[in-house]
């Protein structure tokens, strides 16, 4: 089945945020945000290919909101490889400037896309993965699950089918 053929009622959790999300306005509340070190080795090829696998297999990245006769609806877009933002810097550069900037940046309930993602690369040596989803799309849990899934496939370049997470199934 196509998910994106359909409209699906948000559920109870998510109709609480997007409520949230409207009488507040665009806020940081809703925005969950966290980091991915990477300490040896990096290679920001392999990270941009293993974060669009985890776009792909995780449905719940591809969820738009929309609203029709006022009331909210989701629905999931196809997967389309996604080429991210990847800043190069040196090591006497300071991230922190970059994190924060990232971290400030508020994902609106009704932007195309409810998750942001920025590569730090710092010499081939080392990289940051910044990683910021809407809370109407994730939730601290399957955040974490998310970073496992990353660290799991980066460590162990495996990417299998049984790592897929459906937003559906929970």
């Amino acid at each position: 089945m196509c998910l994106n053929s359909s409209k699906f009622n948000i559920t109870f959790n998510q109709r609480n945020i997007y409520m949230t999300d409207k009488l507040n306005g665009n806020s940081k509340v809703n925005n969950i945000f966290g980091i991915v070190n990477i300490s040896k080795e990096f290679d920001c090829v392999k990270t941009e290919k293993i974060l669009n696998k985890l776009i792909e297999i995780n449905d719940a990245f591809r969820i738009n909101i929309i609203e029709e006769n006022n009331e909210p609806y989701q629905f999931v877009n196809d997967y389309k490889y996604e080429k991210l933002d990847i800043i190069e810097v040196s090591k006497k550069d300071n991230v922190d400037k970059i994190i924060k900037d990232f971290s400030d940046d508020v994902i609106d309930i009704n932007d195309k896309k409810l998750y942001r993602i920025k590569i730090i690369n710092i010499e081939n040596e080392k990289g940051i993965v910044l990683l910021k989803l809407h809370h109407v799309i994730s939730d601290a849990w399957s955040f974490s699950k998310i970073a496992e899934q990353f660290i799991e496939i980066y460590e162990n370049n495996d990417i299998s089918e049984e790592n897929k997470m459906s937003f559906y199934d929970y």
